[in-house]
């Protein structure tokens, strides 16, 4: 969607304060989602979850589904992003790791989804994407995070 609007999604960025980088092309839409100062590993894995959507031709619409039905859910998603990035830079692989943190409880995987959802259909406005980022923040949130 960001490709087919780009002076809309340059115009957004612009007026959060935020650039875009070659090398992490995703980071400035997830930044809009939950603000820059979110923590910095969960912007990092979003953004990756989108690159890897994007690499794999994920249909719009499609990411929920994905990441739903995926063996492992966002962070096995993550971690074969970063193989593939690896691997495209030419960079000896190790064997593959089995990640010993359970995965997301249903609760707080389907947050992941929905918010992967609207950072993939970039048409919502930038208060839409605010009034998600703080109810992410919110006590409600956070009190199923523990």
């Amino acid at each position: 969607m960001a490709a087919e609007s780009y002076e809309e999604y340059a115009e957004l960025l612009c007026d959060a304060g935020l650039t875009a980088q070659e090398r992490a092309p995703f980071t400035p839409i997830v930044k809009l989602v939950f603000g820059a100062g979110y923590d910095k590993t969960r912007l990092t894995e979003f953004a990756s979850a989108l690159k890897f959507a994007q690499r794999n031709a994920v249909p719009m619409g499609g990411l929920a589904n994905l990441l739903a039905k995926h063996d492992g859910g966002l962070k096995a998603i993550v971690s074969a992003e970063r193989r593939a990035k690896k691997l495209a830079a030419g960079i000896a692989l190790s064997p593959a790791s089995t990640d010993p943190r359970p995965r997301y409880a249903p609760h707080a995987k389907g947050i992941c989804v929905n918010f992967l959802a609207l950072a993939t259909n970039l048409s919502c406005s930038l208060a839409a994407a605010k009034q998600m980022g703080a109810w992410l923040l919110s006590a409600q949130f956070m009190a199923t995070q523990r």
